[in-house]
């Protein structure tokens, strides 16, 4: 018959194993574990490219402001503004309105 020494010991490492396998379950698939990175992963890269489109609307708005600056006004820029505020087109005119 095993010594209570001897028994002892090994109910300590099975419990401890025990607690060690919950404790890595807990980490892989609880709300918060690794396994919920998955969709954060995915909201980030649509984050991302939403935020690499708005740098190119940035970009483009900053360029058609800069055509209106007061140093420098472009003609064209001014023509097409004054004529799309007021409605002043031809007849033989075709517009595109991208909004």
């Amino acid at each position: 018959m095993p010594s209570v020494s001897k028994i002892l010991p090994f109910g300590f490492n099975m419990i401890m194993m025990a607690m060690l396998i919950s404790f890595a379950m807990q980490l892989i698939n609880a709300d918060g574990g690794l396994m919920s990175l998955r969709p954060l992963d995915d909201y980030i890269i649509t984050a991302t490219a939403e935020f690499n489109n708005l740098k190119l609307e940035e970009t483009y708005l900053r360029k058609k402001v800069s055509l209106l600056s007061l140093d420098t006004i472009d003609p064209d820029m001014l023509g097409e503004l004054a004529r799309q505020k007021n409605g002043l087109y031809d007849d033989n005119e075709l517009v595109i309105f991208t909004e």
